[in-house]
C-alpha cells in the first residue's frame, strides 16, 4: 500500500482566518482516505496563497518532494486546490508519474494512465485556470469602477478608516 500524503489550499486571509476550509479539506480527505483503507503518513497546507503557480507555495513543494521520493499517493480536495495553472497541472502530471508515485482528488475522478483520463485532467485545469483568470478579472474591473467614482479601494492604513463620504480617510 503507498503512504498517503494530504494536500490542502485555501488563497485568501479570511479563509486562514475563518479556518472552515482547510478544516473541511482536510476532514474531507480523511474520510476520503479512510473510505480506501489508505494511510496518510504526512499533511500540507499552504495557507493563505494563491494557485497562480507553485513555485511560492512551500508545503506544496515538499509534498511534491515528498509523494515522489516516496513513491507514494498525493491526495488532495480537487485540482484547484493543487494549480490554477495548466502548464503546472502537466508538470506536476510528468512529474508524479515520472517518480512512480500517484495522485487523486477527493471531488475528480480521472485516470491519467488512460487517454481519456488525460483529457479529463487537462480540461479540468483548463477550467481552474480559466476561474482564476476570469476572477482576477471581475477583481480588476471592480477596482477601476471603485477608483473612477472616486473611493478607495482595499482597506486604509492602520489608525485610520474610510469616511462617511466613502472617499475620504478619517482618523480613528
Amino acid at each position: 500500500m503507498k503512504p498517503a500524503i494530504a494536500y490542502c489550499r485555501v488563497s485568501s486571509a479570511r479563509q486562514v482566518k475563518d479556518g472552515c476550509s482547510l478544516d473541511e479539506q482536510m476532514e474531507r480527505i480523511e474520510k476520503f482516505c479512510a473510505s480506501r483503507d489508505l494511510e496518510i503518513v504526512a499533511r500540507y497546507q499552504d495557507a493563505g496563497l494563491s494557485a497562480k503557480d507553485v513555485k511560492h507555495r512551500p508545503e506544496f513543494i515538499r509534498a511534491m518532494d515528498y509523494v515522489c521520493e516516496s513513491k507514494g499517493l498525493l491526495v488532495f480536495y480537487s485540482l484547484s486546490r493543487a494549480t490554477r495553472s495548466l502548464k503546472d497541472a502537466f508538470e506536476i502530471l510528468e512529474r508524479i508519474e515520472g517518480s512512480g508515485a500517484e495522485f487523486m482528488s477527493v471531488t475528480e475522478h480521472f485516470d491519467t494512465t488512460t487517454a481519456q483520463g488525460k483529457l479529463i485532467y487537462g480540461i479540468t485545469a483548463l477550467f481552474a485556470e480559466h476561474f482564476r483568470e476570469q476572477n482576477r478579472e471581475r477583481v480588476k474591473s471592480s477596482m477601476e469602477y471603485t477608483k473612477a467614482q472616486g473611493r478607495t479601494c482595499g482597506n486604509p492604513p492602520y489608525g485610520w478608516k474610510v469616511g462617511e463620504d466613502g472617499k475620504t480617510l478619517v482618523e480613528c
